[in-house]
């Protein structure tokens, strides 16, 4: 076993040693004591009995049987050496805090193991000074552990100076900072340099003034959450596929990010808008660059959408006339109009009040503005959906 050759070990009776290990691989099993002595080689100095002791006393505080307790150890051996009714006190603190059921207090663990380890005055004050910051609740707090673990893991002095320095490099007012820290607390457990330095990276390679990129990242804050060499990759590519011009990479990032998860599939959607638009390849990239919310929608959706709204438009009279006189920029606006707009015209068909309206119209008007024009549309939809369920 290749503790056995650290330094601190060598100190011991071999003797001694040999056995606790024995004991310790009979209540856990090899493979996870090496994996624990191999991180923590002090537990040795500890009574092998006194560690399964206190192994059996966290599982059954946790209560999510031994395997569970068995990886929590693993990942942090440290817990071995903590007497279970210390955890416990720690565990009903937390939940008390964070104000949660113990299912979400293993949720929590399981994510993070260490905060088992934390002080509870601390774990208090850490929860208030990000309820603080962000103006959360308890709850959000938690949500906030369970999605970045690395912040509960991170003193409150150090968040504190964290903040204060990333106010300073995105020159953010307190009311800009406390929507940051609401919707993104995770960049509290970014280094503010190497933020810093993604942003100027990003100027640099997008052709940009750095004051304009952080001008950027205060309003859209989720920017800094991306790893910058994967987000300039995705960029670049998206760029290239889209003949985007540098001024309008900004635009990308600000309202489309979603474009960039998947940059290989776009490709396929400009075929497909190009085909059911009517315009040709010259055409059809400025109006992608005016529209590019276009390129959210997949493939299927936005060939099912002008397909539906056509054969509709088809039954009425007016619609007939209004579909075949229909500018490129109306089937831009027909694609964008949701799912739940197309279902106005099924309506307005089957109530007889086709003609009252025109097919774009129809489509694109507000939700409260169709129902002040047809207030018995939402009754129609619910005996609809009733009769298609039962």
């Amino acid at each position: 076993m290749s503790v056995l050759k650290r330094s601190h070990v060598r100190q011991l009776n071999p003797d001694i040693v040999q056995q606790r290990i024995i004991k310790l691989q009979e209540a856990f099993g090899a493979d996870a004591v090496n994996s624990i002595l191999s991180s923590a080689p002090e537990l040795l100095d500890r009574k092998s009995e006194r560690m399964v002791e206190y192994f059996r006393g966290l599982s059954q505080l946790l209560g999510a049987g031994d395997a569970f307790a068995l990886e929590v150890v693993v990942r942090c051996p440290d817990l071995l050496g903590h007497r279970p009714e210390m955890v416990q006190m720690r565990l009903q603190n937390m939940a008390k805090v964070l104000q949660v059921d113990h299912a979400a207090l293993l949720r929590l663990i399981n994510k993070s193991p260490t905060v088992l380890k934390l002080n509870a005055a601390k774990v208090q004050q850490h929860v208030e000074f990000l309820a603080e910051l962000g103006g959360l609740s308890p709850q959000q707090v938690y949500k906030a552990y369970v999605n970045w673990p690395v912040l509960m893991t991170i003193s409150v002095p150090l968040l504190k100076a964290r903040f204060a320095a990333l106010a300073r490099l995105l020159a953010a007012s307190p009311e800009h900072m406390k929507k940051i820290c609401r919707v993104f607390p995770n960049l509290l457990g970014r280094d503010p340099s190497q933020l810093d330095a993604n942003l100027s990276l990003l100027a640099q390679q997008l052709g940009l003034p750095k004051e304009r990129i952080v001008a950027f990242a205060r309003n859209e804050p989720g920017l800094l959450s991306w790893n910058v060499s994967t987000l300039l990759s995705r960029i670049m590519a998206t760029r290239s596929v889209l003949r985007l011009p540098p001024e309008l990479a900004l635009s990308l990032l600000a309202f489309n990010r979603p474009l960039l998860n998947r940059p290989e599939l776009l490709p396929q959607k400009l075929q497909a808008l190009q085909r059911v638009l009517g315009v040709t390849e010259e055409e059809l990239y400025p109006l992608v660059h005016g529209y590019m919310t276009l390129l959210r929608f997949d493939t299927d959706s936005v060939e099912a959408k002008m397909a539906c709204a056509g054969s509709l438009a088809r039954l009425s009279e007016r619609w007939s006339n209004d579909w075949s006189s229909l500018s490129v920029l109306s089937k831009v606006r027909t694609i964008q109009a949701g799912w739940s707009c197309h279902w106005r015209l099924v309506y307005l068909l089957q109530s007889g009040q086709a003609h009252s309206v025109s097919l774009l119209t129809a489509l694109r008007i507000s939700h409260q503005k169709f129902l002040t024009a047809f207030p018995d549309y939402l009754l129609w939809l619910h005996r609809w959906f009733f009769l298609r369920t039962s």
